[in-house]
């Protein structure tokens, strides 16, 4: 089934002004807007809002020296929406067990419990698969192309049972694994599969373990197997004795077996055996400017030993316990850190609704002609597509916050009153939207006549990418009409507890839809059963979701989403400039396809130097769909030192080749003026089109906000 999704996705996205991840117009239809930013920045120099109110700060640094906590047992709010009420075409499957509570759609484990259950999934640095009588582990190597780079595993090593169960399900999941367990007469037996684990794990009660390790003989706690080339190392909770892989006798306990590395020594993974991980959570606060995101893992038995990714290694303090083991993932290098807590801290940086620094003086004349021009914008922002209203509602509100910011209130007002009935029609009751009761979301409504329906919306594909652009509409709204932000607070917040619900306590949304703190960054495609799992193309659209609740949070007086706004915004953009902007002499991608200047797709097994749509005649698709949409959080989610090294790549070369009325170009524009803000004004000043949800007057804002 799923590659008749695939094919269907493919097909709706083969118009290159269509992305199949939600991606950008890229029509070179040329707009009147131009102000090219969909995004919105608000008065930071006391001007007075529409509805008399002073702003408030907007420099992103709203919580001083003071501690912040995320509650994450509270919710944002108990409601159900209102919306009418429907159930999904695609229903879960058995392997979902009996556990209550809203599904997960976007996470990495997903192979477990869509269609046949036998997919791979990517905790990291292992790849697994569930079979009936156990657990498929295998490390994978790498295959580097121009544009790829791939993965596989070899050799798989089954962790099993000599019983055959007579079923399976997934009997617990949290914010960094998922417990699949195996039932038959005899007994059970369970697998934790956790993110960053460098043990396979399964505990047995009453049944027999089988291990996938012919040279696995002799009795004791310890093994050292090796098998194909690979060196194994084997552990039990208790004296077992093996024979070709097979234990003598049930086991009520642990067995769990390790890749030793070539060259690491086999005294750090005895060390650490016993502190076996079940499962972990995720706990978000700030101190002052710094965001902290703690990878707490949940271990019996002492402190465990978690492989840790590159960016966590970057972001973690000094003094982490590293141990000498590392191991190859397609997310580069994994090391092995002696921790039960992975502090991962985050500059928050200063953008609000605007950005951190005022208007350059030289062009304010120039900006207030471009303004007067857009003067006219009024897109639709209607249709059957959540995404394509999305854009338009952004594009009227960025030009509400720039003429906000320049003092113009009558064309300020003039936006804002088109714009809040458009937001309005798509969050009250004649809206296309539906409320799933079968996976629990927000979704929009023609998915039950065709799951593919505006980019797979409906089985959650995208969702932070479509509703966060009407957060950020809505946000922009509220901030100059508090009123009106009071009156629609519920409704904006089903959307943002769809995409970024904070809360592990409600009932009505599963907890951060998108994003996977572990690996650093979102996830979408939802309920589609790929072979290489999850997958997510434009980081920058995902940042800009997260920049709408930051925002909205702000607007809102919300503590809460305005943190967890700022952190996920952060992440994702750490997330991007790691694993999506290819830097020279880069730690993650080898040659050649290092020589790119950006990578396309991040799969959970691969990455692509490719888009859902197509690349452009200079591969203006691709780098364009990390840029899109340019606001005032583009400036730290876009390096300059990415940006420059980029340049000499291929960028240069889409400057150069890229007609002037493409859209794509007008973001590359963008992206260079953070880098080199004369030669980037100048490519804006070329520009005769613009995207669809841009505009001029957003693309010199941003060049005239620039250091």
């Amino acid at each position: 089934m799923h590659f008749i999704i695939l094919a269907l996705l493919l097909a709706s996205c083969a118009d290159p002004s269509n992305g199949g991840e939600s991606d950008a117009d890229s029509d070179s239809d040329t707009d009147s807007d131009t102000d090219g930013d969909t995004d919105g920045d608000t008065d930071t120099d006391g001007d007075s809002d529409t509805d008399g109110d002073t702003d408030t700060d907007t420099d992103g640094d709203t919580d001083g020296d003071a501690d912040w906590v995320l509650d994450d047992s509270a919710t944002l709010d108990d409601s159900v929406p209102s919306w009418p009420a429907i159930a999904n075409p695609v229903a879960p499957t058995g392997f979902w067990g009996d556990v209550d509570g809203p599904r997960p759609t976007n996470t990495w484990w997903l192979g477990f419990v869509l269609e046949g259950g036998d997919a791979t999934v990517f905790p990291y640095p292992y790849y697994v698969r569930a079979a009936a009588d156990g657990i498929d582990a295998g490390l994978p190597h790498l295959i580097t192309a121009q544009n790829s780079v791939q993965t596989g595993v070899a050799d798989w090593v089954r962790l099993g049972s000599v019983q055959t169960p007579d079923s399976r399900a997934v009997s617990d999941w949290d914010d960094l694994s998922v417990t699949m367990t195996w039932s038959a007469a005899a007994g059970t037996m369970s697998a934790p599969v956790v993110s960053g684990m460098p043990y396979v794990t399964m505990i047995y009660d009453g049944l027999t373990p089988s291990v996938g390790l012919g040279g696995l003989t002799g009795t004791g706690t310890r093994f050292a197997v090796e098998e194909e080339g690979v060196d194994w190392m084997v552990y039990t909770s208790q004296e077992v004795t093996f024979a070709g892989g097979v234990a003598s006798a049930p086991l009520t306990g642990w067995v769990r077996m390790a890749v030793l590395p070539e060259g690491a020594s086999a005294a750090i993974l005895d060390d650490h055996a016993a502190a076996v991980v079940r499962g972990g959570h995720v706990a978000l606060s700030s101190e002052g400017n710094t965001g902290i995101v703690d990878l707490v893992f949940d271990a019996d038995g002492g402190t465990p030993l978690v492989m840790a990714l590159p960016h966590h290694l970057s972001l973690m303090a000094d003094g982490a316990d590293v141990r000498d083991l590392e191991m190859d993932t397609i997310k580069g290098t994994a090391t092995a850190v002696s921790a039960a807590t992975l502090s991962l801290r985050y500059d928050l940086g200063e953008v609000g609704f605007s950005a951190p620094r005022a208007i350059d003086p030289a062009m304010d004349a120039e900006l207030r002609v471009a303004l007067a021009d857009d003067a006219d914008e009024n897109p639709a922002a209607a249709g059957d597509s959540v995404y394509w209203a999305g854009k338009d509602l952004s594009k009227l509100a960025r030009l509400a916050l720039i003429a906000d910011e320049l003092g113009e209130t009558a064309i300020r007002d003039t936006f804002v009153d088109r714009l809040q009935p458009k937001v309005e029609a798509w969050l009250g009751d004649d809206s296309l939207l539906a409320y799933d009761t079968t996976w629990k979301g927000v979704v929009n409504s023609c998915v039950t006549d065709d799951v593919n329906c505006d980019f797979g919306q409906g089985i959650y594909s995208d969702h932070h990418f479509h509703y966060g652009y009407h957060v950020y509409a809505a946000a922009a709204v509220a901030h100059l009409d508090s009123a009106w932000g009071d009156t629609w607070k519920e409704r904006v917040e089903w959307l943002i507890r769809d995409y970024a619900n904070p809360s592990a306590a409600d009932a009505s949304f599963p907890r951060f839809r998108h994003f996977d703190f572990y690996a650093g960054h979102s996830w979408t495609s939802g309920l589609i059963n790929f072979g290489s799992g999850r997958n997510q193309e434009s980081t920058s659209e995902a940042v800009h979701a997260y920049y709408a609740v930051q925002l909205w949070g702000e607007a809102a007086g919300s503590a809460d989403l305005l943190q967890v706004g700022r952190i996920l915004r952060m992440a994702e953009s750490t997330g991007a400039q790691t694993y999506w902007q290819i830097r020279d002499n880069s730690e993650i991608y080898d040659a050649p396809f290092s020589d790119n200047p950006c990578v396309g797709i991040v799969w959970n097994d691969k990455v692509d130097f490719a888009t859902w749509f197509g690349t452009g005649d200079n591969n203006e698709y691709i780098a364009g769909i990390q840029m899109i949409p340019i606001t005032p959080a583009s400036e730290d989610l876009l390096s300059p030192l990415w940006v420059a090294e980029a340049w000499d790549r291929q960028l240069e070369t889409m400057a150069e080749n890229v007609p002037a009325d493409s859209g794509w170009r007008d973001f590359i524009a963008g992206a260079v003026a953070g880098w080199d803000r004369e030669l980037g004004c100048d490519m804006i000043r070329s520009q005769t089109g613009h995207d669809g949800g841009n505009t001029k007057t957003n693309m010199l804002h941003y060049c005239a906000t620039r250091p």
